[in-house]
């Protein structure tokens, strides 16, 4: 506040209460001149000097002689006597009639409570500070007749503004709603397409929205408490609160873990980018990434146990007719490669190298039950592997019983490393002969007309655009 103008308004206020403004009192603008501040020296609004009180008023006590103890109730009535103002310790100047107040010596609030009232400091208003509530410049009773028309008139206009500005608001109001639930209609969320059951398999390779719900509460209990991925330290010790009953800290997650599992398989049937689900879903690029590569190794623990390997006996039930000449057959194997960009070491790159794709690939060995089912499905290697190299190292060997029948193409040589009591089945070779003979023949067709089906098995993994022959890892 500047010195001058400080002391301008003391010499304005010529009050004998001694009050003086701090850094943080405020006046409202009708003690100015022309309803307004100026920070101009010169200027007759430069400090407040109209409606000032020109005399301090007694502060009236009372005092509170209580029995019993005071509840909230009591202690809020006694915050209402302190903030009461005394009539008695003034009259109302302008009207010159003496105003008194009959307050009684005592009275009781509360069963068992009684107080005495006399001695309480009590805040006093005087009657010359105005409301300032209402911008009138003069009570009603003091205005004449043409003044009171004038006042009810423009009092009139302003409720018609503000009642025609309330109800425009009321218009935007209910349009902006509208249009909020016209993007909620279109937005993509799977409660979207629940009710469309072609979307659904479209979308999740479900065939409709009851067996993914299905699916989702087989995983629903566990999924809850997953320790999200970060990098590779990331830590597979369980957590204290992946316990049973324990909840999990930090703030709460943006989606939902059903919201979160209909993202993976989205990005997994439909190789959308993820770029793109990330702007349909309302999420960073990073956030995704994590949530899928979390939910990539939550499923392949959890699908191990819903889709343990087949035994002899389910297989068998199973048997379709086509396999009436190989009726021990327990699994069909083949190797399937997908391509991958070019390392920078040398090293991953020699060992990725396929001679057969005559590109950089990792390899995988996948097995099939007579009936179709997809039963095995061995970790990547690089392209450089050998199919014998494989079969011994993805433990197929190890789930295999004595009385089993593998059937797999011509190159599969693993006759020599199958446990005691398993049988291969492949195409016969020629050899150093000039041509099969016609019994060889015939059994290579034979065996080639069922063994297609792992074939056509592969393809189907490899329809899912995120491992696609369209783009590399």
């Amino acid at each position: 506040k500047p010195i001058g103008r400080y002391k301008a308004f003391l010499h304005a206020k010529q009050r004998e209460d001694n009050w003086r403004p701090s850094q943080h009192s405020r006046i409202c603008s009708r003690h100015f001149e022309n309803g307004k501040k100026l920070d101009i020296p010169e200027s007759k609004s430069y400090v407040p000097t109209l409606e000032l009180p020109k005399k301090s008023f007694q502060t009236a006590r009372r005092k509170i002689v209580y029995r019993g103890k005071i509840g909230k109730q009591n202690s809020l009535l006694l915050a209402m006597l302190a903030a009461e103002p005394d009539l008695d310790a003034f009259k109302d100047e302008e009207s010159n009639v003496h105003i008194s107040e009959q307050t009684p010596k005592s009275f009781t609030v509360d069963r068992g409570t009684q107080y005495d009232v006399s001695d309480i400091p009590v805040s006093t208003v005087p009657p010359t500070e105005h409301d300032y509530c209402f911008p009138v410049t003069k009570p009603a009773e003091y205005m004449d007749i043409d003044s009171l028309k004038s006042y009810t008139k423009s009092l009139v206009e302003k409720l018609e503004k503000q009642t025609d500005k309330l109800t425009d608001l009321k218009a935007r109001i209910a349009n902006l709603i509208a249009e909020v639930e016209s993007y909620r209609s279109r937005e993509f969320t799977l409660g979207s397409i629940k009710n469309d059951d072609k979307a659904v398999n479209f979308y999740t390779g479900f065939q409709s929205y009851n067996a993914l719900i299905a699916f989702y509460k087989f995983l629903e209990s566990k999924a809850e408490n997953l320790q999200y991925w970060r990098n590779s330290k990331t830590t597979s010790e369980p957590q204290y609160y992946q316990t049973l009953g324990r909840g999990k800290p930090g703030r709460k997650r943006t989606s939902c873990t059903l919201n979160e599992l209909f993202m993976v398989l989205v990005r997994l049937k439909v190789g959308l980018f993820v770029e793109d689900i990330s702007n349909r879903f309302n999420i960073s690029c990073s956030t995704f990434s994590r949530t899928f590569t979390t939910w990539i190794i939550f499923l392949y623990y959890e699908l191990k146990l819903l889709f343990p390997f087949p035994t002899q006996s389910q297989i068998r039930n199973t048997m379709p007719a086509e396999f009436v000449q190989y009726p021990t057959t327990r699994i069909i194997i083949d190797c399937t490669e997908l391509f991958v960009e070019v390392p920078t070491s040398l090293l991953a790159q020699n060992q990725t190298w396929s001679n057969y794709k005559h590109h950089n690939t990792f390899k995988a060995m996948v097995g099939i039950s007579p009936n179709g089912a997809v039963t095995f499905i061995s970790d990547l290697y690089g392209g450089r592997i050998s199919d014998k190299e494989i079969t011994k190292k993805s433990g197929l060997c190890e789930i295999l019983e004595s009385g089993d029948n593998v059937m797999a193409d011509r190159g599969f040589e693993i006759k020599g490393i199958l446990p005691a009591g398993v049988d291969l089945n492949i195409p016969p070779f020629k050899g150093t002969r000039a041509k099969l003979t016609a019994r060889e023949v015939q059994d290579t067709m034979d065996i080639a007309s069922v063994r297609i089906h792992v074939e056509r098995a592969i393809g189907r993994i490899k329809k899912l655009s995120y491992i696609g022959w369209g783009s590399s890892l």
